[in-house]
C-alpha cells in the first residue's frame, strides 16, 4: 500500500513543478507510504510514489517502477490478489517471450517479489485491456514513452483513491496533476484551493464528499470505480480516452474458486447450493487477502461481517491479532461491541486487543483528522478506525482485514431497504427512484436547507441540481443495468437499490477506511469487498440478500445468504446481532466542538444565522445538520476560507 503522485504535458514541454517540488507533492503523502521513497522525472512527465512495503519488502518493490527496456514507468498503490495466475496466463499466451516482460517476469517470480512487477508486465503485454485481468485493489499511473500516453486506472470497486486536476499553468502550457490524496495536488505550486459548492451542498445532504466524480474542490475530480483514463501527451493539447474495467475483472484469469461468480441465479434456484457457493467464493477471497511479509491482523467489532472474515482467516492461520475499538462515555460505560467483540474473540481464539475512545480524544482527533487529510469527515466513525489503525499499529501490525462491503453487497441496511421496498410496492417508479433514494437518506433534507442555506447560496447553486440529477441519473442506470442482467420489475427495482449502495455508499466506506487507516501507515484489506464476491451477490435474487418480513427478535432478514452460509462458524448472538457499524455517541459530544464556529467565513457564507445559532446553542437536537456544519467550518479553517 502507497501513496501516488505525478504530474504531465504534452510533448516537448517540461511540467511547471520541477523535481524538488514534485517531491514536496509526494511528501505529502508520507503517511501513506513510511518505508521508502522514489522519483521518476523526464521530458513531459513526472511519477512519485511513497512506499508502504507489506510483500516483497526488499528494493525489488521500489517505484517508479521503469521496464528494462526503458519505456514503461508504473506507479501503483495497491495489492494484486490473482498475482501468479496473471504471470502464468502471460506465459501462455505468448506475452512474456521478449526481452522486457522476461525480465519483469522474472521479477515477479522471486522469492518474496512483490507484485508490481506483474502489474506492469499485464500492462506491457495488452494494454488497458490487461486492466480487465487484474484482481485487487490498485490505483495506478502507468506512462507508455512510446505512444506518449499516460494511463490511470482505480479497481472496479474503488477501494483504492485516485484524483486528478487538468487545467492551464503560467505560460499557457496545459497539465495533468494526480495523486493518492488532495494534499498532495494542492501542493502543487499553481493549482489554488477553492470549493465546488455543489459538492459542498450536496455533502450537507449526504455527508459523501464526492458527487459522481467531482469533488468539494473544484477543478479536482475523481478517477471513478473501475475507469481507467488514457492522457494522449502527443499533440498541442492532453487528449483524454475513457474506459471502463469489469466488476468481474480478474475472474477469468484466477479460474477455480470465483470464476463464475458473475452468474445470475434465478428466482427459484435452490437456496443452500446459494448458501454454499457463497461460503466458498467469501472463503476464497479471504484466502486471497492474506499474502503478506509484514504482521497482519484484524478489525473485529463483534458484528456478523467482521467475525465471518476473522473466522474464514483462523482458518489458515495459526495466530491472530483482533482490535476492537468503541465509545466509552463520562461514567464508564462501554460501547456493545465491546462484549460482543470479546465473545468472538473468545469463540475464534485470537489474541484480542480493545482500544476505547472517549469524548476528549474524539475531540482532539476530529479536527486533527480534517487538518491532515485536508477534508471534512464522512462518518464520526472515521475517528474510532483511525484510533484503532494507529493502536495495532503501535503493536507491530501493518496490515489489518476488515468487514466492509458486505453491507452493501448483500443487503444488510435494514432501514432504507424496507423504506424503498414499501415504496416500490406502493407504486413507485423507475424514473423516481433517483429523488426517492437521496430524500429517504438526507441528513438535512431538502426543505429544511431551502430554510437553512443563506437564499444568495441556495439559488446559486440551483437549488442542488447538480446532486439531484446525479442521483436521477445515477439510479436510472442502476435500473437500467439490473434490467440487462434479467432482473425485472419489482426485482429489478430493489437491485438497482443495491446496485447504488455498491456505487455510492461501498465506495464512500471504502474512502472512510483508507484515509483513516493510511493516517496510520496501515493498509486496510476488504475481502468481502472483492470483485469476485461482489459479483456474486449482485447475481442473487433480492430475497436471498434481503426479506421486507421483520422479526423483532433479530435481524435475520437482512444478509440472508451471508448469515446462512456462516451460521455454523459464527455465535448465535452475533449471527442475529443487528448492525451497529462501530457506534459513537457524537450527538453529545459535539456541543465541544462547536466554538470552531467562531469567525468561520465559509459557514457564515453558506448558513443563515439562525442555523448557525441552533447549531451552536443545541447540536445534539439539530445533530444532522450539526454533523456536516462543524466539519465545513474546520475545513475552510484548514484551507484559509
Amino acid at each position: 500500500m502507497c501513496g501516488v503522485v505525478g504530474v504531465a504535458t504534452v510533448r516537448g514541454r517540461t511540467p511547471s513543478v520541477d523535481r524538488a517540488g514534485l517531491e514536496a507533492m509526494r511528501d505529502r503523502l508520507a503517511h501513506r507510504g513510511p518505508d521508502g521513497d522514489g522519483l521518476w522525472m523526464e521530458g513531459a512527465v513526472g511519477l512519485g510514489h511513497r512506499r508502504l512495503a507489506v510483500v516483497g519488502p526488499g528494493e525489488g518493490g521500489a517505484q517508479p517502477l521503469v521496464s528494462p527496456c526503458g519505456r514503461h514507468v508504473l506507479v501503483y498503490n495497491g495489492e494484486l490478489y490473482n498475482d501468479a495466475e496473471v504471470r502464468a496466463a502471460l506465459r501462455r499466451e505468448g506475452r512474456g517471450q521478449s526481452r522486457p516482460l522476461d525480465g519483469l517476469l522474472a521479477e515477479g517470480d522471486a522469492q518474496g517479489a512483490c507484485d508490481t512487477p506483474t502489474v506492469l508486465a499485464a500492462l506491457m503485454a495488452w494494454g488497458t485491456e490487461g486492466l480487465a485481468r487484474l484482481r485487487g485493489m490498485f490505483a495506478l499511473a502507468w506512462y507508455d514513452a512510446s505512444r506518449d500516453v499516460v494511463t490511470l486506472a482505480r479497481d472496479p470497486l474503488g477501494i483504492k483513491p485516485l484524483l486528478v486536476w487538468r487545467g492551464h499553468v503560467p505560460g499557457g502550457g496545459e497539465e495533468v496533476v494526480f495523486a493518492s490524496e488532495v494534499g498532495a495536488i494542492l501542493a502543487h505550486p499553481h493549482i489554488a484551493p477553492r470549493p465546488d459548492f455543489a459538492v459542498v451542498s450536496s455533502y450537507i445532504t449526504t455527508i459523501r464528499r464526492t458527487l459522481g466524480s467531482r469533488t468539494m474542490f473544484d477543478g479536482i475530480r475523481t478517477v471513478g470505480p473501475g475507469e481507467w483514463l488514457a492522457l494522449d501527451l502527443s499533440g498541442e493539447r492532453i487528449v483524454e480516452r475513457r474506459g471502463s474495467i469489469p466488476l468481474v475483472a480478474g475472474l477469468g484469469v484466477s479460474g477455480g474458486v470465483g470464476s463464475d461468480a458473475e452468474r445470475r441465479l434465478d428466482a427459484g434456484a435452490d437456496p443452500e447450493e446459494a448458501f454454499a457457493r457463497t461460503r466458498e467464493i467469501v472463503g476464497d477471497s479471504v484466502r486471497r487477502h492474506l499474502r503478506s511479509d509484514v504482521p497482519l491482523c484484524a478489525l473485529l467489532s463483534g458484528g456478523l461481517d467482521s467475525t465471518i472474515v476473522c473466522a474464514e482467516t483462523r482458518r489458515h492461520i495459526g495466530e491472530l491479532q483482533t482490535f476492537c475499538t468503541g465509545a466509552i462515555d463520562a461514567g464508564g460505560t462501554g460501547s456493545p461491541d465491546f462484549e460482543m467483540a470479546r465473545l468472538a474473540a473468545v469463540h475464534l481464539g485470537t489474541a484480542h486487543t480493545e482500544r476505547a475512545i472517549d469524548r476528549g480524544a474524539f475531540l482532539e482527533q476530529w479536527p486533527w483528522m480534517v487538518e491532515r487529510l485536508g477534508l471534512p469527515l464522512s462518518t464520526p466513525n472515521e475517528v474510532g478506525i483511525h484510533g484503532i489503525a494507529a493502536c495495532l499499529r503501535e503493536r507491530g501490525n501493518v496490515v489489518a482485514l476488515s468487514g466492509e462491503g458486505a453491507d452493501e453487497l448483500f443487503g444488510g441496511y435494514d432501514r432504507p431497504l424496507a423504506s424503498a421496498w414499501r415504496w416500490i410496492e406502493g407504486g413507485g417508479t423507475a424514473v423516481d427512484l433517483g429523488e426517492f433514494v437521496l430524500g429517504d437518506g438526507a441528513w438535512v433534507p431538502a426543505e429544511a436547507k431551502s430554510r437553512f442555506l443563506r437564499a444568495v447560496f441556495w439559488e446559486a447553486i440551483e437549488r442542488d441540481a447538480a446532486m439531484v440529477e446525479t442521483y436521477r441519473d445515477g439510479l436510472g442506470e442502476c435500473v437500467a443495468d439490473a434490467g440487462a442482467r434479467g432482473w425485472r420489475g419489482h426485482e429489478a427495482m430493489m437491485q438497482a437499490v443495491l446496485g447504488w449502495h455498491r456505487r455510492v455508499n461501498l465506495v464512500g466506506l471504502l474512502e472512510r477506511l483508507d484515509g483513516a487507516t493510511m493516517l496510520a501507515g496501515v493498509e486496510g484489506r476488504t475481502p468481502l469487498a472483492d470483485a469476485g464476491v461482489a459479483a456474486w451477490a449482485e447475481g442473487l435474487p433480492v430475497g436471498l440478500k434481503f426479506s421486507p418480513v421483520e422479526r423483532a427478535e433479530d435481524s435475520t432478514h437482512t444478509k440472508i445468504a451471508l448469515r446462512r452460509a456462516f451460521a455454523a462458524h459464527v455465535p448465535e448472538a452475533i449471527l442475529n446481532r443487528p448492525k451497529a457499524s462501530f457506534p459513537l455517541p457524537f450527538q453529545t459530544w459535539m456541543r465541544g466542538a462547536v466554538g470552531v464556529l467562531d469567525g468561520s467565513t465559509l459557514v457564515e457564507s453558506l448558513f443563515e444565522p439562525a442555523a448557525i445559532a441552533m447549531v451552536r446553542h443545541n447540536p445534539e437536537l439539530v445533530w444532522g445538520l450539526a454533523w456536516p456544519m462543524l466539519n465545513l467550518a474546520m475545513w475552510g479553517k484548514r484551507w484559509g476560507w
